[in-house]
């Protein structure tokens, strides 16, 4: 089935839509048996990783990569793939197959360079977003600044 594959390592566990809504823990000890069986439900069925941070360093020009790598199981027969950019999130296209990814927060504030393909592997290049000296300096309005310093100096 295209589930299975599409999670791939990571098991799929399956029940039927039920006509009332399990309540309480004798109707959810019901569901668990319909979708274990006679697994025990509290064993770890996979312990792989599907997605990690790699950080890239060059000493010499002092620049800073972060490669976050997905684990896709049928990346390596697809024949059209496409990653884009929107946000705090990435859009990873595989043939007809379309997932939105929020992006680890150490991602935010880093910019999407390149992806790249590695048999079911597929890694997404960010790079620091140069910033020029005058954008680093905070412009504050010292009538604004003298009124927050007055306003913590009375809650003490």
């Amino acid at each position: 089935m295209e589930i299975d594959s599409s999670f791939y390592p990571t098991p799929v566990f399956r029940c039927h839509l039920q006509r009332t809504e399990p309540i309480g823990p004798d109707a959810l000890h019901e569901i668990s048996k319909l979708v274990f069986g006679e697994q025990i439900p509290d064993k770890i069925f996979y312990s792989g990783k599907n997605f990690w941070i790699e950080s890239k360093k060059n000493a010499a020009t002092e620049d800073h990569r972060e490669v976050l790598c997905i684990k896709i199981p049928f990346l390596k027969d697809a024949e059209e793939v496409l990653v884009t950019r929107m946000g705090t999130d990435i859009v990873v296209t595989v043939d007809r197959a379309q997932r939105i990814i929020t992006l680890p927060r150490a991602l935010y504030s880093l910019e999407m360079e390149e992806y790249l393909r590695e048999d079911n592997l597929l890694r997404v290049v960010f790079r620091d977003i140069p910033v020029e000296k005058e954008e680093l300096e905070l412009s504050v309005n010292k009538n604004v600044l003298d009124k927050l310093r007055s306003m913590r100096r009375m809650k003490l």
